[in-house]
């Protein structure tokens, strides 16, 4: 035989040595297989009829629980309810409490204003109290001053009265000097006249005429046209003396510019008060 032959020989006797053995094996292990299946059933039939009254009892603790669950739902449900209205109160109080701040904030504000106001009014009053103490002060120094000024015034007046009663006594003399010069010049012959003037600058001395018109320049002087021209011996450089008709008083002196046929043209000279005066009708003469 050749060696695999033996080889397998030998493992057939072993294998069916080692199969004997677990045949008695199983044998005896099957009854007590037996044995204990049914003990277990028995324990099974036991375990069962508990089971059963276990499912029983729970079925009873199940419908306990579900009343219970019921009416906890119940109670959730108005505990819901009351949490509800609890949150909408809450939230209404929530929302005037809010309103609440928002109005203290603003009265806040406008207090803030009104405080910042009255400094200001105050600060603007105290000034007003200054400025009314230093325009009583001014006023009170410009009636001194008025009062100096109108004594000064007064003190001019009666001053410009004395000087034009001087003024007139020296025209009077003047006239009278003219006068007796004219009077004496036949006598004596042609003379040179002051300014180196030549006689023939001099009017007839017969001489009268109106004022015609009176206007001045931009530069304040004052002019007349007189009704006294070429025809009447007038000629340029004669000098006239201007009279109020009404009161005789003497008011300008007249210096003839441009000689027409009729008229001339000529400069008012003299105080202002006089010259200002002259007006449309006054008399123009060569003697008062």
């Amino acid at each position: 035989m050749s060696p695999l032959t033996k080889l397998f020989v030998i493992l057939m006797i072993v294998f069916s040595l080692l199969a004997t053995g677990a045949v008695v094996v199983f044998t005896n292990r099957v009854e007590d297989y037996r044995s204990e299946s049914q003990a277990l059933r028995n324990q099974l039939t036991n375990t069962q009829r508990e089971r059963n009254i276990t499912q029983d009892q729970v079925n009873s603790g199940n419908n306990l629980a579900a009343a219970q669950v019921s009416m906890l739902n119940n109670k959730l449900q108005d505990l819901t309810k009351d949490l509800a209205a609890s949150k909408a109160e809450s939230a209404g109080k929530s929302a005037l409490l809010n309103q609440q701040a928002i109005d203290k904030t603003v009265l806040e504000a406008q207090n803030a204003t009104l405080v910042d106001s009255l400094k200001t009014s105050a600060a603007e009053l105290t000034a007003l109290h200054k400025q009314h103490d230093d325009l009583s002060k001014e006023f009170s120094t410009t009636a001194t001053r008025n009062s100096e000024l109108a004594s000064a015034n007064v003190d001019l007046e009666k001053r410009y009265q004395q000087a034009d009663r001087e003024r007139e006594h020296l025209l009077e003399q003047l006239v009278q000097a003219k006068s007796e010069i004219d009077r004496m010049r036949p006598l004596v012959g042609p003379a040179a006249l002051p300014n180196g003037m030549a006689a023939a600058g001099q009017a007839p001395a017969d001489l009268k005429g109106v004022i015609k018109d009176v206007r001045s320049d931009p530069a304040g002087v004052t002019y007349a046209t007189i009704t006294l021209g070429a025809s009447d011996k007038v000629s340029k450089n004669n000098t006239f003396l201007v009279v109020n008709p009404s009161t005789s008083t003497f008011l300008a002196t007249l210096t003839v510019i441009t000689v027409d046929a009729t008229e001339s043209f000529g400069r008012l000279d003299g105080p202002p008060p006089g010259v200002k005066s002259v007006k449309k009708g006054d008399l123009v003469t060569v003697k008062p």
